[in-house]
C-alpha cells in the first residue's frame, strides 16, 4: 500500500510550475504599480502641502509687521498704467537707502509697501525684489536734528520669504472696513501656490504718500488745492519738441485751508525724474510761488519715453493731507513710413517696383498726448538718379512730373523711369517739423514676379521665383534652365533659424509666424520687429553650365497700419456699424485667433465677440460674399476687416470715447505693445437726435431768464472727419441746458446723457 502511494506522489507538473509563477509575476506586478502610485501621490501632495505652508509663513510675517501700523501706508506697484486717452502714468518709488560701505542705493520699479508711525516716528517697507523673487523688511527713526528720516541700511534688512514670483497689495478695504488685502505667488519643488491674505488693521490707517510726523498744534488742516494761474489745476500740459526746453506758461499756486492757525506751507515734489528746481521748500504760500523748472530751459527727463509726470504739494503741518497735479508731455518722436501693400525685395534686400505702378504708403506718429490734427503728416517725394560710376550717391532732388507723381500719400511711377532711378517718400510731423520718416525704393527693368510672397504665413515657391527672376541669383545670370537645389545656409541674427523656417525638397520656403523664434523675449519680439534676412544656396544650370551661388530673400518687417477709417476718431450712432479695415506687412493672416480688437484695453475673444460695455462690441470678419477673407499656406491675406457696432437697445449714452485698439495679438503680446503692433482709435457714440455727431457737454454755462437770451462759448464737436472745437450758442433755461448746432436747437437729457431736439 504505502509503495502504492509512493507511485501516485509524482510532485507538480511542468505547466502546473508555469501557471505558478504567472499568477505570482502578475500579482507581484501589480502591488509594485500600486505601491508606485501611492509613493507618487504622496509626494505630490506633500509637495503642494510645503509651498501653501511656506507662503502662509510668509503671509504671518508680513502680517504682524503690517497690523500695528499708526498713520498711514502706501503701496507703490512699480508698474505703468494707461488711462482712457491712452496716456501712461508712472508709479515708481525711490527710498533713501544706504549699503553697509555707506553707498547710496536706490529702489525703483519695486513693489514696496511702505508704513508711517508718527506715534513711535518710525518708517518701515516691506518691498519685494522680483529679479531675486526676495521679500525683505527695514525700518528707520525720524531724525528731529535734520528734520527728516534717517536713510534705511541694507545691513538691517531683514529677508522675510524667497522664492516669490508676485507680491501685490490692494488697500481698497482700508478705509470703509480697515482691511488691508495681500496677494502672494510662491513657487517651490516645481511647485507654485497663490494666496490671498487679508489683515484686519488695529488702528484707523489712511492712505498716502511719504510724509513727516505732524506738528505738535492743535489745527485742522482740511484740504490742500493746487492753482494754475488761478484757476484749480488737475491737469496741464508741456510742449515737448526737438532742440527747444520744456515749456509750460503759468505760475502753481498751493493753497492749505483748514481751522485754527493753519501753517500755509507745502512741501513740492515730483516725479518720473523730475525735480522741483527753483521752489523753495516750506515756503510761505500767501503769494503765488513760480515753479521755476518749468519757466525756463531745463534738461528733458532721464527717460525719454514719460508721457506724464506728477507734481505734488503736500501740507507741512498735516502730512495726510496733499494735492496734485498731473502734467502731460506733448511729444511727436519718431514717424514709421512703410507701403500698405508688400513690395518685391531684390537680391541685394531692396524693396523694389517698376515703372507705371502706382504704391500707397502710410504714416505712423509715434509720440503721445497729441490730437488728431497734431498726428497728422506733410508728404514728399524726391529721387535719387545713379551716377556714372553705376552707384547711388544720396543726392536726393525734386522729382519731374514725367518721372512719378505724389497724389497724397500714393506714388504713380510713370514710363521714364528705369533701374537707374530711386525714390525717397518723406513724411513730416505738423506738430513739429523737426520729426520725419521715410521709405526708400527701387526700380527694377523686370517685371515682379506673380508667383512668390514675400511674407511670413505663406509658402514660397523659390525655383518658379529663380526661374522667373535669374538676376535674384546674382546679376551676371541673366537665364536659367533648371534649379537644382537650394539650401538655407542661415537667417541673419539668429543661431536657431530652423525654430521657424522650413525649406521642402521642392524649394518651397515656408515662415512660421507662430513659432517660438528661438525662445528669448529679444528673439521674439526681433523676429517681428526687423525683416528677415534669409540666406540661400542655389545650385542651378544656366547655359553658361552648372553653378553654384549665395543669395537671400527678405521677408519685410511686420506691422499693422491703417487701411481706411485712416482718422485717430470713430463716430457711429446708436444701432449702426462700421467696417475698419487694417494692413498687415510682412504677415499672412490665415487665423482669426492672430488678431484681435481691445475695448478699453479689454480683449473681444471670439467671432462673436464679448462687448467689454454695454455700448459697443468688435469682431473680425472672415468671410464675405461666400467668400473667405482669410489666407492660407497657398493664398495671401495682408488685410483684415473689423465690424464696429454700437448697441441700438442701451437708452444711455456715453460721455467720453471708448480707447480701441486692433493688434496682432502674437506681436503685441510678445513685444509689450510695440507701436508697430497695433492700431488705435477713439470710437464716440453719436449723442445728438438724428445725426452723427458727438459733442461734448459744456461747463459753466450762465442761466438766463429771457428766452431770447444765449452766451457763445467754445464747445468740441466730434465728427466723422474729425474734432473741433466751435462756438456755439449755449444757455441754460428753466433748469435744462440747451445749444444750437446747425441752426437747430437742442436740449440736453441729463438722464440720458444726449441732446434731443
Amino acid at each position: 500500500m504505502q509503495e502504492k502511494l509512493l507511485q501516485e506522489n509524482k510532485g507538480f507538473s511542468l505547466v502546473e510550475l508555469l501557471i505558478a509563477v504567472m499568477i505570482v509575476s502578475i500579482v507581484g506586478a501589480t502591488l509594485v504599480a500600486f505601491v508606485q502610485q501611492s509613493s507618487n501621490t504622496y509626494n505630490h501632495n506633500n509637495a503642494e502641502l510645503d509651498v501653501q505652508t511656506e507662503a502662509q509663513l510668509t503671509a504671518n510675517a508680513i502680517t504682524d509687521r503690517v497690523i500695528d501700523c499708526e498713520t498711514q501706508l502706501k503701496f507703490y506697484n512699480g508698474s505703468t498704467s494707461v488711462d482712457s486717452s491712452g496716456v501712461t502714468s508712472y508709479d515708481s518709488f525711490s527710498v533713501g537707502y544706504v549699503s553697509s560701505s555707506g553707498t547710496a542705493v536706490t529702489l525703483n520699479d519695486a513693489k514696496i509697501l511702505q508704513l508711517i508711525n508718527n506715534g513711535s516716528k518710525t518708517k518701515a517697507i516691506i518691498f519685494f525684489d522680483k529679479d531675486a523673487k526676495e521679500i525683505y523688511f527695514n525700518e528707520t527713526t525720524w531724525n528731529s536734528t535734520s528734520s527728516d528720516w534717517n536713510s534705511f541700511d541694507s545691513a538691517e534688512a531683514e529677508m522675510l520669504a524667497d522664492n516669490v514670483e508676485d507680491f501685490t497689495v490692494n488697500t481698497a478695504k482700508l478705509t470703509d472696513d480697515k482691511i488691508l488685502e495681500f496677494d502672494i505667488t510662491y513657487a517651490s519643488k516645481n511647485k507654485s501656490y497663490t494666496g490671498n491674505y487679508q489683515v484686519h488693521m488695529r488702528n484707523d490707517v489712511v492712505e498716502g504718500a511719504d510724509a513727516l510726523p505732524p506738528a505738535d498744534v492743535g489745527d485742522t488742516v482740511n484740504r490742500v488745492a493746487i492753482y494754475l494761474n488761478g484757476t484749480i489745476c488737475e491737469r496741464a500740459e508741456i510742449i515737448a519738441k526737438k532742440n527747444n526746453p520744456l515749456v509750460l506758461p503759468g505760475i502753481f499756486t498751493a493753497q492749505v485751508s483748514g481751522t485754527g492757525n493753519v501753517q500755509q506751507k507745502v512741501n513740492w515734489s515730483c516725479s518720473a525724474g523730475f525735480e522741483a528746481a527753483g521752489v523753495k521748500e516750506n515756503t510761505d504760500l500767501t503769494s503765488d510761488i513760480n515753479f521755476g523748472f518749468m519757466q525756463k530751459e531745463v534738461t528733458p527727463p532721464p527717460d525719454p519715453t514719460i508721457k506724464s509726470f506728477r507734481l505734488t504739494a503736500t501740507s507741512v503741518q498735516d502730512p495726510t493731507k496733499s494735492a496734485y497735479v498731473t502734467i502731460y508731455i506733448k511729444k511727436a518722436t519718431a514717424i514709421f513710413v512703410n507701403p500698405t501693400a508688400t513690395l518685391y525685395t531684390d537680391s541685394a534686400g531692396h524693396p523694389v517696383s517698376v515703372k507705371n505702378a502706382s504704391v500707397n504708403f502710410s504714416a505712423v506718429v509715434d509720440g503721445w498726448n497729441l490730437t488728431q490734427s497734431e498726428n497728422s503728416v506733410v508728404w514728399k517725394l524726391e529721387k535719387d538718379v545713379m551716377s556714372s560710376t553705376g552707384s547711388f550717391e544720396g543726392n536726393w532732388q525734386p522729382v519731374n512730373s514725367s518721372e512719378a507723381v505724389l497724389n497724397g500719400s500714393t506714388v504713380v511711377l510713370k514710363d521714364q523711369i528705369n533701374a537707374t532711378y530711386r525714390f525717397r517718400v518723406k513724411a513730416t510731423s505738423v506738430f513739429d517739423s523737426t520729426v520725419e520718416g521715410s521709405y526708400v525704393f527701387y526700380i527694377s527693368d523686370n517685371v515682379l514676379p506673380s508667383t512668390l510672397n514675400h511674407l511670413r504665413g505663406i509658402n514660397m515657391d523659390l525655383k518658379a521665383y529663380f526661374l522667373s527672376n535669374p538676376m535674384d541669383i546674382a546679376s551676371d545670370v541673366t537665364s536659367v534652365i533648371t534649379i537644382d537645389g537650394i539650401e538655407v545656409t542661415g537667417v541673419d541674427g539668429y543661431s536657431n533659424f530652423n525654430d521657424f523656417i522650413s525649406l521642402s525638397s521642392e524649394g518651397v520656403l515656408y515662415v512660421d509666424p507662430e513659432a517660438q523664434h528661438g525662445g528669448s523675449q529679444s528673439s521674439k519680439v526681433k523676429f517681428y520687429r526687423d525683416p528677415l534676412e534669409i540666406n540661400l544656396k542655389v545650385d542651378f544650370t544656366s547655359p553658361d553650365g552648372s553653378q553654384t551661388r549665395n543669395t537671400k530673400v527678405t521677408i519685410p518687417a511686420v506691422q499693422v497700419l491703417k487701411v481706411n477709417q485712416t482718422g485717430g476718431e470713430l463716430v457711429l450712432r446708436k444701432g449702426n456699424s462700421l467696417d475698419i479695415t487694417v494692413y498687415t506687412a510682412g504677415y499672412n493672416l490665415t487665423k482669426e485667433s492672430q488678431m484681435s480688437a481691445f475695448l478699453d484695453n479689454v480683449k473681444v475673444s471670439g467671432t462673436g465677440g464679448s462687448n467689454t460695455n454695454r455700448y459697443l462690441s468688435c469682431r473680425m470678419i472672415t468671410s464675405e460674399n461666400k467668400g473667405s477673407l482669410l489666407g492660407s499656406r497657398t493664398v495671401a491675406q495682408t488685410e483684415a476687416k473689423f465690424r464696429l457696432s454700437a448697441s441700438g437697445s442701451e437708452r444711455t449714452y456715453l460721455t467720453n470715447s471708448v480707447p480701441m485698439v486692433i493688434a496682432l495679438d502674437d506681436y503685441y503680446t510678445i513685444s509689450n505693445k510695440a507701436a508697430s503692433s497695433y492700431v488705435q482709435y477713439d470710437v464716440y457714440v453719436a449723442n445728438v437726435e438724428g445725426l452723427t455727431v458727438f459733442i461734448e457737454k459744456p461747463s459753466g454755462v450762465p442761466t438766463v431768464a429771457d428766452v431770447q437770451a444765449w452766451a457763445t462759448q467754445s464747445v468740441t464737436v466730434h465728427t466723422s472727419s474729425g474734432a473741433a472745437v466751435q462756438n456755439l450758442k449755449v444757455r441754460t433755461y428753466n433748469n435744462r441746458l440747451q445749444m444750437q448746432y446747425n441752426g437747430v436747437t437742442y436740449t440736453y437729457d441729463e438722464v440720458y446723457k444726449y441732446w434731443k431736439k
